[in-house]
């Protein structure tokens, strides 16, 4: 009995997940554009032959990565991905953003709750004894992990909401849709870094392999700190890149 109920999972799975893959791959190559509407949920059952759960597992899927944007009452639509990203096309790693775009993919690895550093904590103007939404995240380029990321959050947010946000692609569309928080500006340092063990574990890569570490903070337009990211950056597939223009004034 238990290998039969196995044996359905995997099915199931597998079935959710080419369903997920060929609405992605139809976007991807243009057929479906940003701003069309998908199929109603039954007419996609009867598309895939599947029924209403994998359906909605794919679904779910791709909004978490900011491919499609469900309406309530409305349906279904392919979202303008750079548009809905906006914050990532900012950084210093915007012309590779750019480039590799549409093969980039997150994945969450852990949420938890946790006492901040001091650091964390006077970012985040936190009193002692509160603590903070600790969310561990990979970004990949195609299969490649380039991107290891550690947000930190106001304990005063809700943290189920980033659980069941799953592998989210940005934290500020979870931030708009589920607490109705707009980031306003953001501020970065740079530095290099060698991976250490776990990171090396982490990344796919030699320990001491040459990295960028970023400390990147997010405000308000009220100029209240929201959140916190450190990251790691694999220096051989992306660079640190900033344009200056001339003051004409």
């Amino acid at each position: 009995m238990r290998e039969e109920r196995t044996k359905i999972q995997t099915q199931t799975n597998s079935l959710y997940y080419s369903i997920y893959a060929d609405i992605k791959k139809r976007i991807l190559q243009g057929e479906l554009k940003p701003g069309d509407q998908l199929p109603t949920e039954a007419e996609l059952e009867k598309l895939y032959s599947a029924s209403r759960a994998p359906v909605r597992q794919a679904l779910t899927m791709l909004e978490q990565e900011t491919f499609l944007l469900r309406c309530q009452g409305r349906g279904t639509f392919v979202c303008d991905r750079k548009k809905e990203s906006h914050w990532l096309l900012q950084s210093g790693f915007s012309k590779d953003m750019e480039r590799d775009f549409n093969q980039l993919s997150s994945k969450t690895l852990w949420i938890k709750m946790e006492k901040p550093d001091d650091d964390v904590r006077e970012i985040l103007m936190l009193d002692e004894d509160q603590q903070v939404i600790h969310i561990h995240r990979l970004r990949y380029f195609k299969d490649i992990p380039i991107f290891s990321m550690h947000n930190y959050v106001r304990d005063s947010l809700n943290i189920e909401a980033f659980k069941r946000a799953g592998d989210f692609f940005i934290i500020s569309e979870v931030l708009e849709r589920d607490f109705q928080i707009t980031l306003y500006r953001a501020e970065e340092d740079i530095r290099a870094a060698a991976a250490d063990d776990k990171m090396a574990e982490e990344m796919q890569i030699p320990v001491g392999f040459p990295l960028l570490s970023g400390k990147r903070v997010y405000y308000t337009e009220n100029d209240r700190s929201v959140y916190m990211s450190l990251y790691h950056v694999r220096t051989d597939y992306w660079s640190h890149k900033t344009t200056y223009y001339a003051n004409n004034q």
